[in-house]
């Protein structure tokens, strides 16, 4: 899946955890955040830096995509 926003990040992020059939509590603990945070990403809500990223790589005609990892 492209990535053209901090929003899509969340996106990502929700879908794969629900299809992994976690909770955004235990997806949090795992990751050592808090819930509210992974719940607010979800939605949507992005940093600052991570949209100056986004913005940085289109800049530069790259992209970040998303890929089921295999390790």
């Amino acid at each position: 899946m492209r990535i053209y926003s901090g929003a899509d990040i969340g996106r990502i992020i929700k879908d794969r955890r629900i299809s992994a059939g976690l909770t955004q509590a235990e997806v949090a603990e795992m990751a050592g955040i808090h819930r509210s945070y992974l719940s607010e990403l979800e939605a949507g809500a992005t940093s600052a830096q991570v949209e100056r990223l986004v913005g940085l790589l289109k800049l530069l005609g790259l992209r970040l995509v998303a890929v089921e990892a295999d390790w």
